[in-house]
């Protein structure tokens, strides 16, 4: 399979837009599903428990890209840098996500917020295009 010059980083640059965009819309849905009315919050006991495990998504995210960050020092093979930077941003959009399954439940968009600039941190430290 042949690729046009430019092509990989181009597909990198659409993955990394379409991760950013599904989150936004989902928090941009929540915005006005929690405006529209007749929205009741979830039960205290609940909100509680997702936010431990909030805390534990996002040491599980920040451990896994460590890991990626040292995995991907000196890769030389595309192939293999294109993988390890697409499920480095899949790692930082699930904390994302999960924030904004919190904000949804409770209409508090702190987490969602916070997780939306660690997505964008992560897609900073794993740039879509070779460092030369």
């Amino acid at each position: 399979m042949t690729t046009r010059p430019g092509g990989d980083a181009a597909t990198l640059a659409v993955i990394r837009i379409a991760l950013l965009m599904g989150v936004i819309m989902f928090g941009a849905v929540t915005y006005f599903l929690h405006r529209g009315g007749g929205w009741t919050p979830a039960p205290r006991e609940t909100l509680a428990l997702l936010r431990t495990f909030l805390v534990v998504v996002w040491a599980g995210a920040l451990a896994a890209l460590l890991f990626l960050r040292s995995r991907l020092t000196g890769v030389t093979d595309a192939a293999r840098r294109r993988t390890l930077l697409t499920i480095a941003w899949a790692v930082s959009e699930s904390v994302a996500l999960f924030g904004g399954v919190y904000y949804f439940l409770s209409d508090d968009p702190r987490w969602f917020l916070s997780g939306v600039f660690f997505m964008l941190a992560a897609f900073m430290i794993f740039p879509g295009r070779a460092r030369r």
